[in-house]
């Protein structure tokens, strides 16, 4: 499980090549949740650049997780209202 946060929309053009070298390299199949002001907790912007969820803060994202870990929630499910 991987967390990436995008304080600009700078960062944010750079995240979808990051998270394919992410998965590239993985040994396993990685969760991978996005935050930050350029996401916004908006998980369309998360299936943009790749990512499996996105969330509004840091509390999300760890709620996020553990919904996830949990079984309860689908990946691609993930979105702003966990």
């Amino acid at each position: 499980m991987i967390g990436l946060s995008a304080g600009s929309t700078r960062v944010l053009s750079g995240l979808p090549r990051t998270i394919a070298a992410l998965r590239r390299v993985a040994r396993h199949p990685v969760l991978v949740l996005v935050g930050g002001p350029a996401v916004g907790g908006e998980a369309a912007v998360a299936r943009r650049i790749g990512a499996d969820g996105a969330a509004r803060d840091a509390g999300h994202a760890v709620a996020l997780a553990e919904l996830h870990l949990a079984g309860q929630t689908p990946v691609r499910a993930m979105a702003t209202t966990a």
